[in-house]
């Protein structure tokens, strides 16, 4: 007999479910970020590893297109070229668009993620217990519910106008959106290093 898969996991990529109703609710916000007009690909570069070096990893979980794509794929959520005139009619996924099947993935991608995150801090809120209990505190933990518990980045989704409608059709939402591009700064008279002669 195969030994047990540890609470969370069902199997090589399955997220056990079973447990959702009792985790506690969860305050997140999901954020992108959107790469306007860049002179070279190289500033567009150094901009991302920049995010990425100064973004902490431990509160701000990523997710980038590539992932979402992979996951949808491992999922059949996001058919290959071809493959949907190969379903039944009945099949909904038949008569799904691309942008359609991307934003499926990503929404069930992003509630997994959801789900992981709930279990954490169902997993802190007892040891902050405990500990409160081993401390001869006998008042009821408070929590403060205006802090995040988790920060999403979706990188590089949506990237069309039809895959930010269908998101917001199946109910995905973009907290905050922030756009970073380059432009020439105006050059002003204390600048005389940069003032070209």
């Amino acid at each position: 007999m195969p030994p047990k898969p540890a609470p969370g996991k069902k199997g090589a990529d399955e997220v056990d479910l079973s447990d959702v109703a009792s985790l506690p609710p969860l305050n997140s916000v999901n954020f992108t970020v959107i790469f306007g007009a860049f002179f070279s690909q190289a500033t567009r570069e150094k901009v991302q590893k920049y995010l990425n070096d100064h973004i902490s990893q431990e509160r701000v979980k990523t997710l980038t297109r590539d992932e979402i794509i992979t996951y949808g794929k491992s999922k059949q959520l996001i058919l290959e070229p071809g493959q949907a005139q190969t379903l039944p009619a009945d099949d909904p996924r038949a008569k799904m668009t691309e942008a359609d099947q991307v934003a499926k993935a990503a929404i069930e991608r992003l509630f997994e993620l959801q789900v992981g995150a709930r279990r954490t801090k169902k997993e802190r809120l007892a040891k902050a217990e405990e500990e409160a209990k081993a401390a001869g505190n006998a008042q009821p933990l408070v929590i403060d519910a205006d802090l995040l518990d988790a920060i999403f980045n979706i990188v590089d989704f949506p990237q069309t106008k039809e895959e930010a409608i269908a998101f917001a059709k199946l109910n995905g939402t973009l907290n905050l959106v922030l756009e970073v591009g380059q432009r020439f700064r105006d050059l002003q008279p204390d600048d005389e290093d940069e003032l070209i002669e």
